[in-house]
């Protein structure tokens, strides 16, 4: 391991996140409260300088973060290792760790108010049905804006090129982003009901079918 490009990334990692954690305050307020003058605060930024452990502490102590978020050891601010160690092993922002726990907290202690319970199901269920979570992504974040040949994956096609052709009417129709996202936001209002349904009975609620040529049937994906 070359020990001096690690140094100087690290340097490089803690000015930036100091910078990020001063925001908007001025520099002069942040170094008073710190007790160091403007300029060796300015430094630290621009990363002229490094500080001693005394100081480094007293930054962390200051934004309320680690040592080692501040030194690009972790990804995580909070100081609580719990919180730390879950977001590191699963993957989840940090915040979204310490909101889960807080439901879980608020369930424990006030076990009269199911609340925080129900929001901790929700998340399993979510996690659970049916693939929800992957067609929340997919709707969310893909924008399906080309094909491509199975057999042949080089042959790229852009999606508005693609057309579909009803032999019975002989009627031509396009497949594209809109059309793909519509029909993934269908599943994911399917689920909803479904899950609905599952905790509040049957209801008179149609599931949704107003994508055209798509049979829900043909498209949902075994249970």
């Amino acid at each position: 391991m070359d020990v001096t490009n690690t140094n100087n990334n690290n340097l490089q990692i803690f000015r930036e996140r100091l910078k990020m954690l001063r925001g908007n305050k001025r520099l002069q307020d942040v170094a008073q409260d710190l007790g160091i003058s403007r300029v060796t605060l300015g430094y630290y930024e621009s990363g002229e300088r490094k500080p001693d452990i005394e100081i480094l502490l007293r930054i962390a102590n200051y934004y309320n973060v680690s040592c080692d978020y501040l030194l690009g050891l972790t990804e995580t601010q909070s100081l609580d290792m719990n919180v730390r160690e879950i977001s590191h092993k699963i993957g989840l922002n940090e915040k979204s760790v310490e909101i889960l726990c807080s439901y879980k907290s608020y369930n424990d202690n006030h076990p009269e108010n199911n609340i925080s319970e129900i929001y901790l199901t929700t998340v399993d269920d979510i996690l659970l049905y049916n693939n929800l979570i992957e067609d929340i992504a997919h709707y969310l974040y893909f924008q399906f804006d080309c094909a491509y040949d199975s057999k042949n994956h080089e042959n790229i096609i852009d999606s508005s090129e693609i057309e579909f052709l009803d032999r019975k009417i002989g009627k031509p129709f396009q497949i594209n982003s809109d059309y793909i996202s519509d029909f993934l936001l269908s599943r994911v209002k399917n689920s909803l009901i479904r899950l609905r349904e599952r905790y509040c009975g049957k209801k008179e609620t149609p599931i949704i079918n107003d994508i055209p040529f798509v049979s829900e049937a043909r498209w949902s994906r075994k249970k």
